[in-house]
């Protein structure tokens, strides 16, 4: 068995009460966007009614500076002698370059589901929807190519930017259960259990194989909306694999109340923490 223990040396490991709850909208408003607010960030989608009917839907997160992703998804005729299909190419009419690439799957109900996520260059030019009907062409390797005619969605009124931003300040606000505001300057405090930030999956094959073990000295920087931006090894494990799994699992799954400083400010901050890798 394999036994992973952290070390969080100088850091307060109260956890606190859950995040309050967000507002959200569960119809569409007048421009008929579906806004939708979740901890840490913010969704909107748009029904296009078709032939094959789609849905456009872009997402921000606050984490590591997410700027926003835009995908389509597709209503499609069921998959013939598989359940899924990697590697879709979709173009539209007046787009010199492909703009998205993504994957289909059968769903219960007898129809196919198509995720395509979309280009930079065209999220740049499709975010706020397009003005008049465009062609689409789906390829699909080994299957035949879909073309149909889409009608693209008015321009998204300015109630995601309120909601992105409204998502930024709860994070902000956000603070270790018992915590009143005012209570002076103070270092990020976890938000999630770090226990839960590694666990003996993360341990590397190859290190398994080598027998490699050793303890991992990490520096993070946290942003003033509590995600961890950056991870720097710090003191090796004496093998690279362990270093490196240690800032890949740090990065993802840890999460923290900001610190703040003296007037109360959520800033950003860093910390220096020891994981220790162990084997039986």
């Amino acid at each position: 068995m394999i036994t992973l223990r952290a070390a969080l040396a100088g850091l307060a490991l109260t956890i606190g009460a859950a995040a309050p709850a967000l507002a959200q909208e569960d119809a569409p408003g007048p421009d008929g966007w579906t806004i939708r607010e979740f901890t840490g960030g913010c969704s909107a989608r748009f029904r296009i009614d078709g032939e094959h009917p789609a849905t456009l839907v872009k997402t921000r997160t606050y984490r590591g500076g997410s700027t926003p992703s835009l995908s389509l998804e597709f209503e499609l005729p069921a998959l013939v002698g598989r359940e899924q299909v990697w590697n879709l190419t979709l173009s539209m009419e007046g787009e010199p370059e492909p703009i998205g690439s993504g994957n289909a799957r059968n769903l219960d109900d007898g129809t196919a589901k198509a995720l395509i996520t979309l280009t930079g260059g065209a999220q740049a030019q499709l975010a706020g929807g397009w003005s008049a009907e465009r062609i689409l062409t789906l390829e699909q390797p080994g299957a035949a190519t879909l073309t149909w005619n889409i009608e693209g969605p008015p321009s998204q009124s300015i109630t995601f930017d309120d909601c992105y931003a409204r998502a930024g300040e709860l994070l902000m606000a956000a603070r270790p259960e018992g915590e009143a505001p005012g209570s002076g300057a103070r270092g990020p405090v976890p938000r999630t259990s770090p226990g839960r930030w590694i666990s003996t999956n993360d341990y590397p094959s190859r290190a398994l194989r080598e027998g490699a073990q050793g303890t991992t000295r990490y520096q993070a920087t946290i942003d003033r909306f509590g995600y961890v931006t950056h991870c720097l090894i710090i003191a090796s494990a004496g093998n690279v694999h362990l270093d490196a799994a240690t800032c890949r699992a740090i990065e993802r799954r840890a999460r923290f109340y900001p610190a703040r400083d003296e007037q109360d400010q959520a800033i950003e901050a860093t910390i220096a923490q020891d994981v220790v890798w162990e084997l039986p």
